[in-house]
């Protein structure tokens, strides 16, 4: 009968079938066994005292409250041994493949990308998954013996099974991206990917202790934490009750926390999935398709504003009326931070290689014939385009960031009901014009820093991106350190403020100036992308009469 069902399995997933047959054997099956029986037997002589049921009220809540502990030992060993040692075994078994050539023929089968990988997740820590799910009855019952009910038990095994397909999913990119990693350094690889897993458990475990709320833009990186959870359906916290998404209470039910995490799971998995999927037959693809960024973008956005409008526990209580712009204002610098560390991000995982750029530069018009409507444009191709320059996608992105913003800013005064205080600083101290500057200042910075990262990234060097990466770097700090230093006064003198990389800080100057300091950044950006343009043109022609000499 087991051999039927794995000859399903394998007609649906030949490399899990595969996996599976090199590690269940008799000796391992036995050991693992045995291993997670003495595990168990170990919690029970550590937490259980002589109690009964049908004792009397005291001793009853002393009885649930070992049960509770025995449950509560569990979980972290659940959690710690999955992700932790499925790590470091999936990560591990990839880079031995690679090392042995073995993975190549893989890729040369007709299985896809997706039924390859999954096969390894699922298959690589089958013993591991052995030694938990023979210990999910003892844990299943200590759970229903401490009062926990039955379903907030199974919700917290579908939330640990998204956790895992998370985990090791980033771990599985993490070795589709150090495939070219010398040998002696992929066992490395490994180590480093289950610490840091190891890492972020032990912050997670730290962090839950403070009990931080979620009523705010980060509230969704905060449930990455499987304890969170865990406190949730043992009622040690409250925290994940009060939970919302644009006002809408997901807190209040268990069908509500257990969507919003899977959810949560789902899109960030399916993203890196987006990844291992280009990744894996091709190293030098693109990590996102340039389309898929722009869902990307919006997705987080909405994200982000969604579990920025919620009504925490200090409004909830009525110790304080509700007021909205007070609300965004708190959460602008989570914005901030976590737009500002996406850009950055996109700029590099969306910039194509030099080769790529300058293919697209020789056969763009023979692959316009191939298209219809816009998509054959030179538009098309910039802002769809695999191999075209990246810095119009990061325009757009941009905008789709800043969007909200720009309609908050305007219709501001409008949501001021309760706090009129709260936007003093947007309608009388600095004014809804200069804050709509500041964001145009933001974009065609942006914008700036993209363009000369894509310069950076075509120039002829052994490592371009990192080339680039200097680049940026040296023009975020470079220009405000020599203000310091010549102790130019940003009140005294705003102009040279504004062409640097924190203009907000000339923004004492008058409307007028600052109007045409940001003409001259866009005056700037413009001369920068023709000029690249011309150069990804000529560098294309180059290589394409060296070729043409080279057949001569």
């Amino acid at each position: 009968m087991m051999g039927s069902i794995l000859e399903k399995i394998g007609d649906r997933n030949p490399q899990f079938l595969r996996e599976v047959k090199g590690r269940l054997k008799i000796f391992p099956i036995i050991f693992v066994t045995v291993l997670s029986l003495l595990m168990q037997f170990l919690v029970y002589i550590c937490h259980v005292e002589n109690m009964s049921p049908h004792a009397g009220n005291g001793e009853y809540i002393r009885y649930l409250a070992h049960w509770d502990r025995v449950f509560q030992s569990l979980n972290p060993i659940f959690i710690f041994s999955l992700l932790v040692c499925g790590t470091y075994q999936i990560i591990s078994d990839i880079s031995k493949e690679e090392s042995r050539g073995t993975l190549n023929f893989i890729r040369l089968s007709p299985q896809s990308e997706v039924s390859i990988l999954t096969g390894k997740i699922l298959g690589v820590p089958i013993l591991l998954y052995l030694f938990i799910a023979v210990a999910i009855p003892f844990h299943l019952i200590s759970g229903m013996l401490s009062g926990i009910p039955f379903l907030n038990i199974v919700a917290f095994y579908l939330i640990l099974s998204a956790c895992c397909g998370f985990i090791f999913s980033a771990a599985t990119l993490l070795s589709v991206m150090t495939q070219n990693v010398a040998k002696k350094s992929q066992g490395i690889v490994a180590w480093l990917g289950s610490a840091l897993v190891l890492m972020f458990l032990t912050s997670s475990y730290s962090f839950s202790s403070t009990n931080i709320p979620f009523d705010h833009a980060f509230a969704w990186l905060l449930m990455f934490n499987p304890t969170s959870i865990t406190q949730y359906l043992s009622q040690s916290s409250r925290d994940l009750e009060r939970l919302q998404f644009f006002y809408i209470p997901v807190g209040m039910n268990l069908i509500g926390i257990i969507g919003i995490h899977l959810a949560n799971y789902a899109f960030w998995t399916y993203s890196l999935w987006q990844g291992i999927k280009r990744l894996f037959r091709n190293s030098n693809a693109t990590f996102f398709s340039k389309s898929y960024s722009y869902l990307f973008v919006i997705l987080t956005q909405i994200t982000l504003w969604g579990f920025t409008l919620q009504k925490g526990e200090y409004y909830t209580s009525g110790e304080r009326n509700y007021d909205i712009n007070s609300v965004i204002q708190q959460n602008i610098p989570l914005f901030f931070v976590f737009n500002l560390i996406l850009i950055f991000a996109l700029m590099r995982i969306l910039s194509p290689t030099r080769q790529s750029i300058l293919d697209w530069s020789r056969y763009r018009h023979l692959e316009r014939n191939h298209r219809q409507g816009w998509q054959s444009t030179i538009y098309g191709d910039l802002l769809l385009g695999e191999k075209t320059p990246s810095q119009f996608t990061i325009g757009i992105n941009l905008l789709l960031i800043t969007t909200p913003f720009i309609i908050w800013l305007i219709i501001a005064p409008l949501l001021n009901t309760h706090d009129k205080f709260a936007i003093l600083w947007l309608t009388d101290e600095v004014g809804i014009f200069k804050a709509l500057l500041a964001i145009g200042f933001l974009i065609s910075l942006t914008m700036i820093y993209a363009t000369v990262y894509q310069f950076a990234a075509i120039a002829r060097v052994s490592q371009p991106f990192s080339l680039a990466t200097f680049a940026i770097f040296t023009l975020n700090v470079l220009p405000p350190a020599i203000f310091f230093k010549l102790n130019i006064d940003p009140v005294k003198n705003p102009i040279p403020w504004l062409f640097s990389t924190i203009p907000w800080a000339g923004f004492t100057a008058n409307a007028p100036i600052i109007c045409f300091a940001l003409l001259g950044e866009i005056m700037i950006l413009v001369l920068l992308n023709m000029k690249l343009m011309k150069q990804i043109k000529l560098a294309g022609s180059s290589t394409t009469k060296e070729l043409l000499n080279t057949s001569g």
